[in-house]
């Protein structure tokens, strides 16, 4: 027969390590948006972050019939790169528990921002990028 302590003792154990699993959200893979689906994934040191696109909703230009590129890059030579593969998270470093921060790369107008993100649970990943006291969030998911 089991000790009632060693009982209790391990439920505990069991308990604990199922918090802290639940609380190590990761989140490195891939994200969906209405937009497409951007992949997460260790860059650099110190727990860095990087992003990149890994589809669109609509690939393709409506005005060329071909897939959609970097037109508003502000460096020319990039303006006919597919948006697929296009870098969008930088180094995104840890600012405590599921957040990090650093610069995204806006496609809609070729510049790049201060930007953060943060998870809320394990499904929902938020992006805010801020101009000034301006700021605007984007809500992505993980594909399952």
């Amino acid at each position: 027969m089991t000790h009632p302590g060693r009982a209790i003792a391990l439920a505990l154990t069991i308990l604990a390590a199922s918090t802290l699993a639940a609380l190590a959200v990761d989140p490195i893979g891939t994200w969906l948006s209405e937009e497409g689906a951007m992949s997460v994934s260790p860059c650099g040191a110190g727990g860095a972050l990087c992003g990149s696109i890994t589809s669109l909703t609509q690939p393709t230009d409506p005005t060329t019939g071909r897939p959609k590129t970097d037109t508003h890059n502000p460096d020319a030579s990039k303006h006919q790169r597919p948006l697929v593969g296009v870098q969008v998270l930088f180094d995104m470093r840890p600012q405590g528990p599921d957040k990090w921060a650093d610069r995204l790369y806006n496609i809609d107008d070729g510049n790049t921002y201060d930007a953060a993100l943060s998870l809320d649970g394990a499904n929902t990943l938020k992006i805010e990028a801020c101009v000034f006291l301006i700021c605007k969030t984007r809500t992505l998911t993980r594909k399952n």
